[in-house]
């Protein structure tokens, strides 16, 4: 079972991982997207929004007013690389207290 999807109408599966389907050449194939929300170190939001801004797959970031310092838009190809970023990329970053995912479903 793949972890993507083809959002057009040719009803391909596509295994290969890229981004334009194979059959019809002008579907896209759906990527997996969360948003994750970000606690920091006081006193070190710049330069944590400024980090995360220069990593890959990094779709948005803003900084946010309440429980949660920053909220970043992450998309990549499988969910499992998806995971992979968010523990190995966003967590381990020196200033970032706390990280909540929150995976988005695929819509058409």
């Amino acid at each position: 079972m793949n972890d993507y999807t083809c959002t057009c109408a040719c009803g391909c599966e596509n295994l290969s991982g890229e981004y334009v389907c194979r059959n019809c050449k002008t579907g896209l194939c759906k990527t997996n997207a969360a948003y994750v929300l970000i606690t920091c170190n006081d006193g070190k939001l710049e330069g944590v929004m400024a980090e995360i801004g220069n990593l890959d797959n990094i779709k948005e970031v803003q900084e946010t007013c309440g429980a949660y310092d920053i909220i970043a838009k992450i998309e990549s190809i499988t969910s499992k690389q998806l995971e992979k970023f968010i523990v190995h990329k966003i967590r381990n970053l020196a200033n970032v207290r706390s990280a909540m995912t929150l995976h988005c479903k695929p819509t058409m």
